[in-house]
C-alpha cells in the first residue's frame, strides 16, 4: 500500500482529476505509473 501526504493545494487539485476522469485514486495511479515508465523507455531507446 502506498500513502502519501498531499498539501491542501495538490490535495484540492487531486480531486478534481479524479473526478473529471471518473476514476479511483489507484487508476490514476496506475495510469500514472505507466505513463512515467512509458516515457522512460522511450528515453533510454534514444539513448542507444
Amino acid at each position: 500500500m502506498l500513502n502519501v501526504n498531499l498539501d491542501d493545494e495538490a490535495e484540492k487539485y487531486l480531486v478534481e482529476i479524479l473526478a473529471q476522469e471518473k476514476i479511483t485514486s489507484k487508476a490514476l495511479f496506475c495510469r500514472s505509473a505507466w505513463l512515467i515508465f512509458a516515457i522512460g523507455d522511450r528515453e533510454g531507446e534514444s539513448q542507444s
